[in-house]
């Protein structure tokens, strides 16, 4: 008789990147739970350094990543399949566009779409520019943030995974993407760390915006006398 397990496909789980991440993100929520001031004192010291001393190298980064996706675009390496040779494309172009702006968007358009040039706004940085000035810094940064720029990390870091899962059968995570440089050494503990620092970094990110979804939420039921303020306070 045939072992029905064999038909089973092999666990991607892996202890070496799951647990460590695990007491990671679960030290941290703990942390800001019992000591909410001293984490954000914290977290302040660290955000301010990064904002003040390495601002230019995030803005000339992406910078770099449009115009390196634009030379793609127009160059022989464009032509590349991103999987064999003989290949078809799964979904229409069409398709591809709408699921990719879902999936980019999210509940940020629900929320950053009025937050992000209304904080930039009243931000007391242009508290002394006329209100013109402040108006078209609010909506200059905005599209920073939320235009080609943007688009160019997300199809940067996609098409980095994409090709060399689909086109080099290496496994779909960050440390594929460094197969140039570390070579073998992304199936041991550098690629573990790639893996670690990927996986922290994406849940983060993600709660981050999650959070100010149901903020904005809170507000609107706040604001609707559906339930009152010192629901959100105790909760």
């Amino acid at each position: 008789m045939k072992n029905p397990s064999a038909a089973l496909p092999k666990s991607t789980f892996d202890r070496k990147i799951t647990i460590p991440s695990l007491i990671f993100i679960i030290g941290v929520c703990l942390f800001s739970v019992f000591f909410p001031k001293e984490v954000n004192r914290v977290l302040d010291v660290i955000k301010n350094f990064i904002f003040v001393n390495l601002n230019w190298v995030y803005v000339w980064c992406v910078t770099i990543f449009v115009i390196f996706l634009v030379f793609l675009m127009f160059s022989k390496f464009g032509k590349i399949k991103l999987g064999s040779n003989d290949s078809k494309p799964e979904h229409s172009f069409f398709s591809w566009i709408s699921m990719l702006f879902a999936a980019g968007m999210g509940i940020g358009l629900m929320y950053f779409s009025v937050a992000e040039p209304m904080s930039h706004y009243s931000t007391d940085v242009f508290a002394d520019d006329h209100f013109i000035n402040r108006a078209k810094n609010a909506q200059l940064y905005t599209f920073f943030h939320w235009g080609i720029h943007a688009w160019a990390i997300y199809g940067l870091v996609g098409l980095t995974l994409a090709y060399f899962a689909y086109r080099y059968r290496l496994p779909l995570s960050l440390r594929s993407g460094l197969y140039p440089l570390l070579k073998e050494k992304t199936k041991g503990r550098w690629g573990d760390l790639i893996d670690i620092f990927a996986l922290c970094s994406t849940f983060f990110g993600i709660t981050t915006t999650l959070g100010f979804g149901v903020v904005q939420i809170n507000s609107g039921l706040e604001h609707l006398n559906i339930l009152p303020a010192a629901f959100f306070i105790r909760c």
